[in-house]
């Protein structure tokens, strides 16, 4: 018999995959939403959609990740993120420090090795 997805994870893990799943999914869609053109593109509209990226930087920089690849998501987030400072300025560093706790105590907690044994 094939393992399906519902017996290979247990309930708690699918439900951190789904959080985390959703999460990610809102950053990139809030990052697509400020890259269209928009007909309303007032002053309060344009604020709405980068505060809507703000949140959506900050979930994602807090969410536990639930397996490695997860990892390298957050990851490639920050790297993109400390990247932007390039074309728009000064990032917003304690967001970045939160950032990489959390990316430090996403490795420890999956028992990922961050230096190889020589």
């Amino acid at each position: 018999m094939a393992a399906t997805q519902q017996t290979r994870f247990s309930p708690k893990m699918l439900a951190a995959m789904a959080r985390f799943d959703a999460v990610y999914a809102e950053l990139l869609a809030a990052r697509a939403d400020l890259a269209v053109s928009h007909e309303d593109d007032t002053d309060e509209a344009s604020q709405r959609r980068a505060d809507r990226e703000d949140a959506a930087i900050l979930a994602l920089a807090t969410v536990p990740a639930p397996h490695s690849t997860a990892v390298w998501n957050k990851w490639n987030f920050l790297e993109h993120y400390v990247a932007s400072e390039v074309e728009d300025g000064p990032s917003d560093y304690p967001i970045m420090i939160v950032a990489l706790a959390s990316l430090r105590a996403d490795i420890t907690t999956l028992g990922l090795k961050p230096w190889p044994d020589d």
